[in-house]
């Protein structure tokens, strides 16, 4: 038929038709270059992904690790920029690390050096999962970066490894990825693989410094052993000293005795002398040969201690005198004298045993 004699809706329909077969035969073509696209950037985010992973196994330190991750965000997915910021307790900033920004990123860090987070920083360290923004400029009005993400979307995550937040991971994102379900899944692994290398590297840190502790230590114990050791060498130089002077002085003294004195003692022997006199003189003899021997300064050590007058009836004791000889010749009582022989026996230890004195006393030397 004619066109001239078609009618008006007859031409509306056979339009319709057209325009629904030119839009048959285009939207297959469309969809395979939308297939393509997407299986490009499947691929590309799973390379950033393994790239990510390999920078963590090489890189042992920190902040090389984190400026990094930084530029490989920016340079195999297309982020405008990316930043990160490693917080303490309190929210302070420890460290950060950025790509794609300029002096502006300055005043943000400023901000977090006073422990000043912006509002979707605070946000994002309550919420355990991806905060997406998809107009920052309208939403985030007290981020200094704000007027750099005009037309732009943003993702921010909080770095979270074993109950330990360590600080944020932000990225500036073209809008038409804000939503998607694969850019954000890659950006939560990201996230993740780097709170666990963060922690990682922190106990490898620990562990370090522990070490160089312990090296510490065992260095100033040594230092001290060897002094010891010194000191010990010293001691016993001294205590060998100590022996030699005090063998040299009792050889002395013994010397001095035999030579200076028990001749004359001997004289007096054959002198003329009364009985009290001679008693005088057996004692003094006596007390010599205690002198140059240990029995008089083990009844008088910490062991015993017996008291002078108590020493001096015990030697009498010994020598054999009896309890009626000891009073006289040192002008006391018996019964004084048998109160001091109680006292002896019973600092040596034989008080109440049917020990005698004088044996017990012989034997000790």
């Amino acid at each position: 038929m004619n066109d001239i004699y078609k009618t008006k809706g007859q031409l509306i329909r056979e339009l319709d038709e057209l325009r629904q077969q030119l839009a048959e035969s285009i939207t297959p073509k469309n969809q395979h270059e939308k297939d393509e696209t997407r299986i490009e950037r499947l691929n590309t985010l799973l390379r950033t992904r393994s790239n990510i992973n390999q920078l963590i196994l090489k890189k042992r330190n920190r902040d090389r690790l984190l400026r990094a991750i930084c530029c490989k965000l920016i340079e195999n997915l297309g982020y405008y920029n990316a930043w990160i910021a490693l917080l303490d307790d309190s929210g302070r900033l420890v460290k950060s690390a950025k790509a794609g920004l300029g002096k502006t990123f300055e005043s943000m860090l400023r901000r977090f050096e006073q422990g000043k987070l912006t509002a979707c920083g605070r946000k994002a360290l309550k919420k355990n999962s991806i905060l997406s923004i998809e107009d920052p400029i309208s939403v985030c009005c007290d981020c200094p970066l704000s007027s750099l993400y005009a037309g732009r979307g943003a993702m921010v995550r909080r770095l979270e490894y074993n109950g330990k937040i360590y600080g944020l991971l932000v990225v500036s994102i073209p809008r038409k990825f804000i939503n998607d379900e694969e850019e954000q899944a890659l950006f939560e692994e990201i996230a993740a693989d780097l709170a666990y290398a963060l922690n990682s590297l922190e106990t490898e840190e620990e562990r370090i410094q522990a070490e160089k502790a312990l090296r510490q230590r065992e260095r100033e114990l040594s230092v001290k052993t060897a002094s010891l050791e010194e000191v010990n060498t010293a001691l016993k130089v001294l205590l060998k000293r100590r022996d030699e002077v005090r063998t040299e002085l009792e050889e002395k003294v013994f010397f001095n005795v035999k030579e200076l004195v028990e001749p004359f003692m001997e004289k007096l022997k054959k002198s003329r002398l009364e009985p009290n006199q001679t008693a005088y003189l057996s004692i003094l003899e006596t007390n010599l040969r205690d002198i140059i021997s240990p029995f008089s300064y083990r009844l008088s050590s910490k062991h015993f201690n017996l008291t002078p007058t108590e020493l001096k009836i015990a030697n009498l004791v010994r020598q054999g005198k009896t309890t009626k000889e000891i009073a006289d010749l040192l002008n006391l009582s018996r019964r004084t004298i048998e109160t001091h022989r109680d006292h002896i026996r019973k600092k040596i230890g034989i008080k109440n045993k049917k020990i005698n004195l004088r044996t017990n006393l012989m034997g000790i030397d």
